[in-house]
C-alpha cells in the first residue's frame, strides 16, 4: 500500500486506486502516518534553499585557477621532455650519419672511433700515462 501512497503524491490516481488507498488510510493509523511524513518532506524540500558562504565561490574559483595552473605547467613539461627528446635523436641520427660516411661502416671500431688502429696505436697512446 505504501506504493500506492507514493505513487499518489507523484501523480493522479485512477478512481479505483484512489479508493483503495483511502479505505486503506481509513483502516491504517501507520499508513496514514507515513503519508503526514511524506507530506512534510516534499513540503521542506520544494521551501528549501541551498546557502552558500561568501567565501565559496572565490575558494571554488581558486581550486579551479590552481588545478588550471598545475595542468599547464604539466603540459610546459612534457613539452619540454618532447623537444628534449627528439634534439637528442635528431643529434644522434646526423652523427650516425656522419660515421657511415665517413667510415663507411656500423661496426662497433667506427662507431667508437677505433676503425684503423692497431695496438700499437694503443701502446703509443697509453705510454704517456
Amino acid at each position: 500500500m505504501s506504493k500506492l501512497l507514493l505513487k499518489s503524491l507523484d501523480c493522479q490516481l485512477d478512481e479505483k486506486e484512489r479508493a483503495r488507498l483511502d479505505k486503506a488510510l481509513a483502516e491504517d493509523e501507520a499508513l496514514r502516518q507515513m503519508k503526514k511524513e511524506y507530506e512534510l518532506m516534499r513540503s521542506t524540500l520544494a521551501t528549501f534553499e541551498p546557502g552558500f558562504s561568501a567565501s565559496f565561490s572565490e575558494n571554488t574559483l581558486g581550486k579551479l585557477g590552481s588545478s588550471l595552473v598545475h595542468h599547464q605547467e604539466n603540459q610546459l613539461v612534457f613539452r619540454f621532455i618532447l623537444r628534449l627528446g627528439v634534439s637528442a635523436a635528431a643529434a644522434v641520427l646526423i652523427l650516425l650519419m656522419i660515421v657511415l660516411y665517413k667510415e663507411q661502416s656500423l661496426r662497433i671500431d667506427s662507431l667508437m672511433g677505433f676503425s684503423g688502429l692497431t695496438p700499437d696505436d694503443f701502446d703509443n697512446l697509453f705510454a704517456n700515462y
